[in-house]
């Protein structure tokens, strides 16, 4: 038997567990204060239509009462850790995101196993989570959806969710929502009569692989181990708008060094760099290069974005800029190129492991802007 966890509203529900005057008040998770995108928003903030994607401005003008708190994830992804060490105590714990995870509990009781890492959450962190129990991994995320926040669900039987929207579980998307629609396909009842050879077409092998999930014939193993993540990047919306050359390259410099160390941490470098820009009009390019060396070095990385940029005639002023680094493979040895000091770097590395990684920079950077960046989709905790 398999346990979705699921943290309600967590960033929002970690700051009001820390900050009494934020209890039961709407608030809203933002990656900054004036500027930013709301990441997440509490329940309270969710009755008023303050949900995830709205910007800092149309938030307020939804709700004029509206918190706005800047995003902390040092204090998210710590809390996070804290509670998949609760999860491991129960059995194989494979996360799926700093707020999500599944546990394999073998033949024990999901319910007295639920209400007590429910239980050890709550008197903990001051939070909570909703479970949901399946049969597959599929099955029991779709079941931690039906009665959030701070729910319980257990799917025993095909019937429960076979009305449930099609687009709601993971893994099928707008596109292939609407792709599906066109074959009257609405919700998970219809996704699993449809024929295999139109599923294919639509959704290749992994529709056919759902299909056998939804209905139960698939039973998957929760995996502790970490794969190579497809991409390591970061993002930033800017305090405000920038025009000037110097300005551009101070922001890739400082987005290439995060990406840089992060791609050193886990033992990566990558050929492929992908530049995103979005504009004052919130219109947005997406540009990428790919190079014959593979690097995980700031400079290198800074170099490939200045030289994929330069060929980007400004109209607008950009609002937000980001790198990623694509086609990763395991470093066997860290590349350093002839400008870089192995033994240098190796030194900053260390020192941002143990302060923190603004502990130690670059001098050009010393006006950096002050961002605190996102947590990634495929964030996991790095001391399992």
């Amino acid at each position: 038997m398999i346990l979705h966890i699921d943290m309600d509203a967590f960033f929002a529900s970690v700051e009001q567990a820390s900050n009494p005057n934020l209890k039961n008040r709407p608030i809203a998770i933002a990656s900054s204060e004036k500027r930013g995108v709301i990441i997440t928003s509490s329940y309270e903030a969710r009755a008023y239509g303050v949900k995830t994607g709205v910007n800092v401005f149309e938030a307020v003008k939804l709700y004029p009462q509206i918190i706005i708190v800047p995003a902390n994830f040092e204090k998210y992804v710590s809390t996070s850790e804290k509670i998949i060490d609760i999860f491991k105590r129960y059995g194989v714990t494979e996360v799926f995101s700093v707020d999500e995870a599944f546990i394999d509990i073998g033949n024990n009781d999901p319910i007295e196993i639920s209400n007590n890492i429910k239980r050890e959450i709550k008197r903990d962190f001051d939070i909570t989570c909703s479970v949901g129990v399946g049969i597959n991994k599929d099955i029991a995320k779709i079941a931690s959806g039906i009665n959030k926040p701070d729910g319980f669900y257990w799917v025993k039987s095909f019937d429960q969710i076979k009305d449930i929207p099609i687009k709601e579980v993971c893994g099928v998307g707008k596109k292939n929502s609407q792709k599906l629609a066109l074959f009257s396909v609405k919700t998970i009842g219809d996704f699993v009569i449809l024929r295999d050879e139109v599923l294919r077409s639509i959704m290749g092998i992994n529709g056919i692989r759902l299909k056998m999930a939804l209905q139960g014939l698939l039973i998957d193993r929760v995996n502790e181990d970490v794969s190579v993540p497809k991409s390591v990047g970061n993002s930033m919306t800017l305090p405000e708008n920038i025009w000037r050359r110097e300005d551009i390259e101070l922001t890739l410099f400082q987005l290439s060094e995060k990406v840089s160390y992060r791609l050193r941490k886990q033992n990566l470098w990558g050929k492929k760099v992908v530049l995103y820009v979005r504009f004052g009009d919130f219109s947005s390019i997406s540009l990428n290069k790919k190079y014959y060396e593979y690097t995980n070095c700031e400079k290198e990385i800074y170099n490939r974005a200045k030289e994929i940029i330069s060929d980007v005639k400004l109209i607008e002023p950009i609002r937000l800029l980001g790198i990623t680094v694509t086609d990763l493979a395991p470093a066997v040895q860290l590349k350093f190129f002839n400008f870089e000091n192995k033994e240098r770097i190796s030194a900053i590395d260390r020192i941002r492991e143990r302060w923190g990684f603004s502990a130690v920079t670059w001098g050009v950077l010393a006006k950096r802007f002050k961002h605190k960046p996102p947590i990634s989709p495929a964030w996991r905790p790095e001391k399992y």
